[in-house]
């Protein structure tokens, strides 16, 4: 069935169809929905703080893709460096090419409080020649885009379950990634995967397969067949011959 009928079913049940809103301080400021045209023209970096089950803080470094909200990273780790920061949009460069443009908010791991100097995730910026463009203090909606992965992410991962060790938390985000990469539909993109828009390839999912949870059913020829694609392989290149397609199409 089609996003719209779920949503009218839950609206006819009295269920929340919006789960959540981003809130903030924005006096004077006009909120403006806006979508780059391409994958790879502006990336998205938050942190989200996070603890393990035996009362660890620990903190969530996340990347997405504006154009197809893709996540290209979630990283976990127990120090919110700028150190640490640069080496996991680093590492996102090696897989997944440059953004023209990286939005953040403006804490101390992402923009120095001296105008005249930068921090070293801001030198990595300047080196690649990408643009780094802050947020507004007290307007969460500049940042909307990884505000938003992040609300999904707390509401189908952490509230969830819990975590023993940092590396189980990693694996259980490297999952999920590939789930909601791949094979979770996006409303804000037409229902598609982000994967798919990224790359402007098309996934085939067929019955229960690859939903989280329901591994047992799928598998289960009384539920019907369960099949799915592969994962979309993501390289530098990706970028370039999604905008390709476009352009011809």
């Amino acid at each position: 069935m089609s996003g719209q009928t779920v949503y009218n079913i839950f609206e006819r049940l009295g269920l929340s169809v919006k789960t959540y809103a981003l809130k903030g301080k924005s006096d004077g400021i006009k909120y403006r929905r806006d979508e780059k045209k391409k994958p790879n023209q502006q990336w998205h970096i938050d942190l989200k703080q996070s603890k393990l089950s035996d009362g660890t803080t620990v903190y969530i470094c996340i990347l997405i893709d504006d154009y197809s909200r893709y996540a290209l990273a979630a990283v976990a780790g127990l120090n919110k460096t700028s150190r640490w920061v640069t080496s996991v949009a680093q590492a996102a460069f090696v897989n997944a090419g440059h953004p023209d443009e990286l939005v953040s908010d403006n804490g101390t791991e992402f923009a120095s409080v001296w105008e005249e100097s930068l921090t070293q995730f801001g030198k990595l910026l300047f080196n690649n020649d990408i643009h780094h463009r802050t947020t507004a203090a007290y307007y969460p909606q500049g940042n909307g885009k990884a505000e938003a992965f992040i609300k999904t992410l707390n509401r189908e991962l952490l509230h969830r379950q819990s975590f023993d060790t940092l590396d189980d938390l990693q694996l259980a985000l490297d999952r999920y990634l590939q789930f909601y990469n791949n094979y979770r539909l996006h409303s804000s993109i037409g229902w598609q995967s982000p994967a798919a828009r990224y790359t402007g390839c098309s996934i085939t999912v067929t019955g229960l397969a690859q939903i989280p949870g329901l591994q047992a059913m799928a598998a289960n020829p009384i539920f019907g067949l369960a099949s799915a694609d592969p994962p979309i392989p993501i390289t530098p290149l990706t970028a370039d011959r999604s905008q390709a397609v476009v352009l011809a199409s």
